[in-house]
């Protein structure tokens, strides 16, 4: 319940601080003296947008504050409570800067626009004097209807699901669509894949085969030169006559032992020639094992330049080096396994869009169950509501027309609109096509107040949505509106002195003109300056005797 209001330099307001009660409270005043600034401001603490062309002029900002009893009001303490804000008060608080910056609060606690929007719907309603142009549009009737049969939760759960499903028959759509394509490619790849399979290269074996290969293509002229080296180094007892390295170093370090000189010079040159003959024998055994290890063999030749121009072939077709033939059949591997998934995937798909279109069609017909039952019981409320606010022999039809299976929508499985008979055994027909303006603010009315018995809401504010009628029908809009405060709290801005007269609590808006600035100003009155105002509602700029009379005997019925 909203029990204090607190607006500072917001419009023609300087500084303004209301207390609220429970029960119905009206607002009235002069036109013009801004009876409607309190539904504004309330509007805007609860998230909606401004600009700062809102602020008093002469201020550098504006401020409203809005304080809630939540002790009794479980959705706004959940609400708090579950986004860890202290729960056991609830105090929103907005700032608006003239440089166009906003600031939001929740107990002292900074908070978004969207925040204090989602708690804003669990503390206040607020219905406006234009709802009455909404009803033109169908799918208004359609949120009415649930939200009076209590399905709104699950009307949201059905577009959710709905969305869920059409998202998942799109996926499995377009799969299909691809199928045939990506086989093609899951072909493509199976060769590729056994190709490189059947060539099973190692690590490696490329650069080895490009080795063995110029070995075996050159083994002739290896063995031919090698022996040619060989024979110059030495003659290995081949030939006896033969002139070779090893034996004229040999015989040179022979002819330097008949030297017989110690001379350092002579033993460092005798040691060079002895050293030089090893290493010519080193280098003999080393060329000896090369030789043995140069096989001539046409066959293992082909052999290898077969394997090689093998792994060439593919290497081109799949523009890499042979060496990364490796590496791109382990590639291909994990895309095969992919594209070998396809079929894995669409199955998972189709399940879950058959899954989904159950839970669719559950929900579905829990939704046109509920507001087939309640349908019944809408119309017979707004019916009566409607003789009531002087409608007499009209009639109010709910019409539900089943959807064509192709055509199943987020929003259930009928679609939903609002007729209206004016006179006894009339077809009831479309409201746009019947009812008149002032028709549709008393059908307006009539369904806001069935509505407002069935919410949880604990505040409701109603602004100005009596214009347009008077009399005994005004009356019967106060009798409704104070039946509703007596549960919970109203706010209402009215112009009727009838509705005003049935309040539990009037405020009165006045406002002071001066030459330097305009102001306004929202008192409550007393049960005397209560029967002064609707004196003046009931017209006259003199107040006499009998509209004093008059205004007494209206408040008279409603216990002071």
């Amino acid at each position: 319940m909203l029990t204090h209001l607190s607006i500072k330099n917001f419009a023609v307001v300087r500084l303004l601080d209301i207390e609220l009660n429970t029960g119905l409270t009206v607002i009235t005043g002069e036109t013009g003296a801004g009876k409607s600034i309190m539904i504004d401001a309330l509007g805007l603490v609860l998230g909606d947008r401004a600009d700062n062309s809102i602020i008093r002029d002469g201020a550098d900002r504006a401020e409203i504050s809005a304080v809630f009893d939540v002790a009794q009001d479980t959705a706004a303490s959940t609400w708090l409570e579950e986004h860890e804000f202290q729960s056991d008060e609830c105090i929103i608080r907005r700032i608006l800067s003239t440089d166009g910056r906003s600031k939001a609060f929740i107990n002292d606690s900074p908070a978004t626009l969207q925040q204090i929007r989602a708690l804003g719907e669990t503390l206040l309603d607020i219905h406006s004097q234009h709802e009455h142009q909404s009803l033109l549009k169908k799918h208004v009737h359609r949120q009415l209807l649930d939200d009076y049969a209590g399905s709104s939760d699950l009307a949201q759960n059905l577009a959710f699901t709905y969305q869920s499903w059409s998202a998942a028959e799109k996926r499995l759509s377009h799969l299909k669509q691809q199928l045939e394509q990506q086989r093609q490619q899951h072909e493509l790849l199976g060769y590729q894949l056994d190709e490189l399979t059947k060539l099973d290269l190692q690590e490696g074996e490329v650069e080895q085969l490009e080795l063995d290969q110029t070995r075996l293509a050159d083994a002739e002229q290896i063995l031919t030169v090698g022996q040619q080296i060989s024979s110059l180094c030495s003659a290995d007892g081949v030939d006896d006559t033969a002139i070779d390295c090893i034996s004229l170093i040999a015989q040179a370090i022979r002819f330097s032992d008949q030297l017989k000189d110690e001379d350092l010079n002579l033993q460092n040159c005798i040691g060079l020639l002895e050293s030089a003959k090893i290493q010519i024998e080193e280098a003999m055994s080393s060329l000896q094992q090369y030789l043995e290890r140069i096989e001539v063999n046409p066959e293992r030749l082909q052999r290898v330049e077969q394997r090689l121009g093998d792994a060439y072939q593919l290497a081109r077709k799949h523009r890499v080096q042979p060496q990364e033939l490796i590496q791109t059949l382990k590639l291909l591997q994990e895309e095969y396994s992919q594209l070998d998934n396809i079929d894995e995937e669409i199955q998972k798909l189709q399940t879950q869009c058959d899954n989904e279109k159950k839970r669719y069609t559950e929900l579905a017909e829990s939704l046109s169950d509920s507001r087939k039952k309640c349908a019944q019981q809408l119309n017979q409320q707004i019916s009566t509501n409607m003789h009531l606010l002087g409608m007499p022999g009209s009639s109010f039809v709910t019409q539900l027309t089943p959807l064509d299976q192709a055509k199943l929508s987020p929003y259930g499985k009928e679609e939903i609109e609002f007729l209206i008979s004016t006179n006894p055994g009339q077809a009831p027909r479309p409201l746009q096509k019947v009812a008149s303006g002032g028709e549709l603010s008393r059908i307006s009315l009539a369904i806001q107040v069935i509505l407002a018995i069935k919410t949880d809401t604990p505040t409701l504010l109603f602004d100005e949505v009596d214009v347009g009628i008077g009399g005994a029908t005004a009356e019967v809009v106060g009798q409704l509106l104070r039946k509703i405060g007596e549960q919970g709290q109203v706010i209402c801005v009215t112009h009727q002195p009838q509705v005003a007269a049935k309040a539990h609590h009037h405020l009165y808006v006045s406002k002071n003109i001066s030459r330097e600035s305009t102001d306004s100003q929202v008192a409550a009155l007393s049960y005397q300056e209560k029967i002064a105002e609707i004196a003046r509602m009931l017209g006259g700029i003199k107040l006499t005797d009998q509209t004093l009379a008059h205004a007494e005997e209206m408040i008279a019925p409603v216990s002071r």
